[in-house]
């Protein structure tokens, strides 16, 4: 039970600062855009470019890359 507890605590402090990280992202890039009129659709086809790559060969490729002496929970965190 303990294992179960330690794990789920990982998984959603992970969970917990990619939302952060999007959400600051979100937000700087919005009003970014709000602020300069013609920087909303360059800002709108770099994110239609970023997801447009497909997302299984994009995580085995940054799994690849990274370092194999780091611990698994840190692998995770660095993909997520």
């Amino acid at each position: 039970m303990s294992r179960l507890v330690v794990a789920t605590q990982v998984s959603l402090t992970i969970g917990l600062v990619s939302v952060g990280i999007s959400l600051f992202l979100g937000v700087l890039l919005g009003g970014v855009s709000a602020i300069y009129g013609g920087v909303d659709t360059v800002v709108q086809r770099l994110i239609e470019i970023i997801r447009s790559m497909p997302t299984i060969p994009l995580w085995m490729g940054l799994a690849a890359a990274l370092p194999n002496t780091w611990s698994v929970t840190r692998i995770y965190f660095a993909i997520t």
